[in-house]
């Protein structure tokens, strides 16, 4: 089928977007009549409800840090914050993040995050 090498070669092309590739995928899941693939699909692009379970690779442990002041203008940045000391119900919270937000809008912050941290890195070295 034409369409599975399309999204084959699609899919090991570094400069195909996730979201053309997905739509090929909702294509191809309306041909075969294959209610998984589509709903799968779908929700890649469009993001997942709080009510949809999600898929293990969209699960990630994180680590939360802050900016701490302290007497004389002394400072801390990025610091982690212990959590061992919260409530179980709360680390899970600060701990565990459950990215729902549909797969493009996931790659914009990806990007932003890494040009964030480009400029972080030039912006100390200036100094």
């Amino acid at each position: 089928m034409q369409l599975i090498d399309e999204i084959i070669a699609l899919a090991t092309d570094d400069k195909t977007s996730p979201s053309v590739l997905l739509r090929k995928c909702l294509v191809l899941a309306h041909r075969l009549k294959n209610e998984r693939l589509r709903s799968w699909a779908g929700k890649e692009l469009d993001g997942y409800a709080d009510d949809d379970t999600l898929p293990d690779y969209r699960k990630t442990f994180t680590i939360s840090k802050g900016f701490f002041l302290g007497p004389l203008g002394s400072w801390i940045k990025d610091q982690p914050i212990p959590t061992m000391l919260m409530k179980d119900e709360h680390q899970a919270i600060v701990e565990n993040a459950m990215l729902r937000t549909a797969a493009r809008l996931l790659r914009q912050s990806v990007r932003l995050t890494v040009l964030s941290a480009q400029t972080s890195t030039l912006d100390a070295s200036i100094d």
